[in-house]
């Protein structure tokens, strides 16, 4: 699908480019017939107005009160030596001229609407029978689109090779070639009278003579009147005929041809047939008052062209109406629209649509007849077994729907799942599994459950419905013909499971979304290319159409590689247990009923594959795990729990919890578990927090760094002892400590104040806050992507001095994922925020807050220095109370308890303003109560 549109896009442009220089010479042509009626417009006059250039064609244009698209003035030359010339009697006495490239645009418009008709007719998957036929109705009779090619397969018989038995007339020229005692040649045409002129001979009449018995006369005049003089004779141009077209043809008219042209050669030059034009009724009138009937069928069926008859002047082709019309679809090699003449059989159709498919279900085929006289259509049934059945008239109408036989084979065994060579084998009475599988290595995938699988069988052809047995694979194949070796039966599936549990991830959806856009892009570029997008010109080393060329590969070959990921997915989920079981559920839920209880039990938790299974005759807990592909890893294996349901007399359901000791199962013989009854649920237990790959990561200064795989439960302080400690350079106070869940956290809460801005933003819309509110809208989206697309670190705060102390309240249980890095020292303090000079400085023990302030080159008046705030080394944070922050920034400790690795954070003054905008206000506010005052006082005076 995708190539085939890739090359339509590509064609299209191609199409345009050509056909816009038609689509002038045809505006000329028009112009020229208007103003000129009685004027012939030959081909020197359009080759002339093909010649000019773009300016001179619009000047041409314009003078005639006709404006021409710059874009569609003439780049090239068109070959117009072979342009027929038509006359219409019938519309006026004036002549046309149209091409042939003309004529075939005119088939290239038919055409498009024809490719989107059949789309919408491809509808695989809907049964023949379900069929909505009305849209066939308008679809294309066979034969119509031997004249759409866009390609043209007509070409000229002005050079074709003269036959023997071609009659001589007015017009014809004749080559002579003398040699010998002279030599000479001549271009003799033969005029009206039929003579050719031949110096020394005279006149010679030809005119109704074979060409074969005019090279015989003019042989033997030669000889006998010129001695020693030989000559080679030989057709030079012909002459032309006039012919009329009449009826149903595309363009109806009068021809003048060559005198070599037939019947179908004449379509051609003609565009075909219309609509409604029979192909298989044309008719010849002679004008020695003859007549012949000529089947185009004939032709495209058979390769039959005697029936196609050279024309001659003065004859009359007319091209009537269809009379009779049969659509054929399902198993025929070629279904569609057929015409019928008046007493052709369904044989005939068959013949004509390339005969049924060798599938087909001939026994009884459908057809549907229209009945003037009645008020609904009538189905008749035929089997095409029967010998007379072939000899049944269609009438117009009809349509014959042929169905496939079943694809199911009769006698067959299936085999499906996770073996080398899926597929249908041959049944025969006393086969067995071994008959079909007997080498694990040869016969199976390398991931195959050798320890169970299943055969679904048919209980009886009239109930349908199905029995589930299980066998082990390698029993069977360890003990040929044996108990354990199962004898199959007709129509058995035989489903071998896979260990692995490979998912696909919705690759074909996913297959659609890249097809689709790969269809919308070149679209889109197709789209520029047509509104001749400059951009594309200066993009690439590739011109437009090239440009679309070179993407479309790229693309296809991307969905190609799609393709192929999606079945390598695909056959590694091949021998998948739950989708290989599925159906079967499905049948078994379908055949249940009142007096047969469904079944189908289900297991949960701890086993590899936990879901709905069959019931099997005498199937015990333990055989049910096997079928679930075993315990998993975490499964707790001591004892289980079984649900059962029950009904009583009054018909209220109730559950029963049987404990089962699967340890003492293992160690007894499976025969004395307990038996499995419908709808009966198996829990197995999973071991918590379970995972032998949990992992923590230590980095940085610990004596051996790396990953260690953790045990439930496990303490940091545990997993720092395995890693043996910190190193001397060790900066344990700014161990930075980061978890998976947190991260997670720290996410839900960041869209969650993205939510909260957003509901902020709507509530104040629909208040006055909106007018102090200059934020837009689109504003404060885009901060909350920024918001959004911050990193999140995950980190957790620990007190890792407190810990390696001793202080067992310190200690935290680590989890898998979990982060450890400890940096190197640095006794360093980091200032920034509104300082003059953001940096680090070496610790002093004597420097209190104002001195760190002061290495930055103090604050900027946009610092708060109410709200100074240090960032501990260990990612805590302290906040100056405010009254120290009064009191020239002192703490109560001598150095104001700053630390190595500490950062100070100078914050900006939100309500900060400039002193001249500052004093502005208060001015205005002066100047405001003065006035007031003034008011005030003017009141009371």
């Amino acid at each position: 699908m995708i190539k085939k549109s890739l090359i339509t896009i590509v064609d299209l442009n191609m199409q345009l480019k050509k056909y816009s220089r038609i689509a002038i010479t045809y505006i000329f042509m028009v112009m020229s017939i208007n103003v000129h009626s009685q004027t012939n417009i030959n081909s020197t006059m359009i080759q002339d107005i093909m010649n000019m250039s773009p300016s001179e064609q619009q000047r041409l244009a314009q003078q005639y009160g006709i404006n021409i698209p710059s874009g569609m003035m003439n780049s090239g030359q068109i070959n117009t030596t072979e342009t027929p010339v038509i006359t219409d009697d019938s519309t006026s006495s004036s002549s046309r001229v149209l091409s042939p490239e003309l004529i075939k645009a005119q088939r290239l418009l038919a055409d498009k609407d024809k490719e989107e008709m059949i789309d919408k007719i491809e509808r695989d998957g809907i049964p023949i029978f379900e069929r909505d036929y009305d849209i066939e109705q308008d679809f294309p009779i066979f034969g119509m689109n031997l004249f759409d090619n866009q390609v043209s397969t007509f070409a000229s018989v002005d050079n074709a090779p003269v036959p023997d038995n071609y009659r001589l007339g007015s017009g014809d020229n004749i080559k002579l070639l003398l040699f010998g005692s002279q030599n000479d040649e001549f271009d003799l045409s033969i005029d009206r009278s039929g003579n050719i002129n031949i110096p020394q001979l005279g006149n010679l009449s030809i005119a109704g003579m074979t060409f074969d018995q005019a090279t015989e006369y003019i042989k033997s005049r030669i000889s006998s009147q010129m001695i020693g003089v030989n000559v080679n004779i030989s057709m030079g141009r012909l002459r032309t005929i006039n012919v009329f077209l009449v009826g149903e043809a595309l363009i109806p008219g009068s021809y003048s041809i060559s005198a070599m042209s037939t019947i179908s050669q004449l379509l051609f030059t003609a565009g075909g047939v219309s609509e409604i034009g029979s192909l298989r009724n044309i008719r010849l009138n002679s004008k020695d008052g003859s007549s012949f009937n000529f089947d185009l069928y004939d032709l495209l069926s058979k390769g039959d062209i005697s029936g196609d008859r050279r024309l001659r002047s003065g004859d009359v082709v007319f091209i009537p109406t269809i009379k009779k019309v049969a659509f054929v679809d399902g198993a025929v090699k070629r279904p569609g629209r057929y015409e019928l003449l008046e007493n052709e059989t369904i044989e005939d159709l068959l013949s004509f649509s390339g005969g049924i498919e060798n599938r087909a279900y001939t026994k009884k085929i459908s057809i549907e007849k229209y009945d003037t006289g009645s008020d609904f259509p009538i189905i008749e049934n035929l089997d095409l077994t029967d010998l007379s059945s072939s000899s049944y008239v269609l009438s117009d109408g009809d349509i014959i729907r042929i169905a496939f036989v079943d694809d199911r084979a009769n006698n067959s065994i299936t085999i499906k799942g996770a073996a080398q060579r899926t597929g249908e084998y041959g049944f025969y009475k006393g086969i067995r599994f071994t008959d079909i599988i007997n080498k694990i290595d040869r016969d199976l995938e390398k991931n195959t459950d050798l320890d169970i699988a299943l055969i679904v069988r048919k209980e009886s052809d009239i109930s349908r419905k199905i029995i589930v047995k299980s066998f082990s694979i390698k029993n069977a194949i360890e003990k040929p013909n044996s108990f354990e070796d199962p004898q199959l039966m007709e129509n058995d599936e035989i489903l071998i499971f896979s260990l692995s549990q490979e998912e696909l991830n919705g690759g074909e959806k996913d297959l659609l979304k890249v097809e689709s856009d790969v269809d919308q892009g070149l679209s889109d570029l197709n789209q520029r290319v047509q509104e001749n997008d400059s951009s594309l010109n200066n993009s690439s080393i590739y011109g437009p159409t090239e440009l679309i060329n070179v993407i479309a590969d790229q693309e296809y070959k991307k969905i190609i590689e799609f393709k192929k990921e999606i079945n390598k997915q695909k056959e590694l989920r091949k021998g998948n247990r739950i989708d290989l079981i599925e159906p079967v559920i499905q049948k078994l839920y379908q055949q249940a009923s009142v007096d047969e209880p469904v079944q189908v039990v289900s297991i949960d938790g701890g086993v590899r594959a936990p879901g709905e299974y069959p019931l099997i005759e005498d199937f015990k807990y333990l055989d049910l795990v096997r079928l679930a592909g075993g315990f998993t890893e975490d499964a707790y294996v001591d004892r289980a729990e079984l649900r059962r349901l029950e009904i009583d007399e009054k018909g209220a359901i109730s559950t029963e919890l049987i404990e089962v000791d699967i340890t003492n199962d293992l160690l007894n013989r499976i025969d004395s578990s307990v038996s499995l009854m419908s709808r009966d649920n198996l829990k197995i237990r999973r071991i918590k927090d379970w995972n032998i790959k949990d992992s923590i990561t230590l980095t940085g200064e610990v004596m051996y760094p790396g990953e260690y795989l953790i045990s439930p439960n496990e303490t940091l302080s545990s997993v720092l002892n395995r890693a043996g400690g910190f190193t001397n350079e060790a900066f344990i106070e700014a161990a930075l400590f980061t978890r998976e869940s947190i991260k997670e956290k720290e996410r839900e809460q960041l869209q969650i104040l993205g939510d909260t801005i957003r509901r902020d933003q709507a509530s104040r819309s629909m208040t006055k806050e909106s007018e102090d509110f200059s934020v837009s809208s689109k504003e404060i989206e885009d901060g909350i992507a920024a918001l959004l697309s911050t990193e999140v670190i995950g980190r957790l705060i620990i007190d890792l001095p407190r810990l390696m102390s001793g202080d067992d309240g310190a200690d935290i249980a680590i989890q898998d994922g979990d982060v450890l890095d400890i940096p190197k020292f640095t006794n360093a303090v980091t200032v920034v925020g509104e300082v003059r000079r953001s940096g680090s400085f070496v610790r002093q023990d004597s420097y209190k807050l104002d001195d760190y302030l002061e290495l930055a080159a103090g604050m900027t008046a946009r610092g708060n220095k109410k709200e100074i705030y240090i960032i501990r080394a260990n990612g805590s944070v302290d906040k100056i109370r405010s009254e120290r922050a009064e009191s020239l920034l002192k703490f109560a400790s001598e150095n104001d308890g700053i630390l190595a690795g500490d950062t100070i954070v100078v914050p900006i003054k939100s309500s900060y303003q400039t002193p001249l905008n500052m004093y502005r206000t208060v001015s205005q506010v002066v100047f405001q109560s003065i006035a007031s005052i003034a008011a005030f006082g003017t009141v009371f005076d």
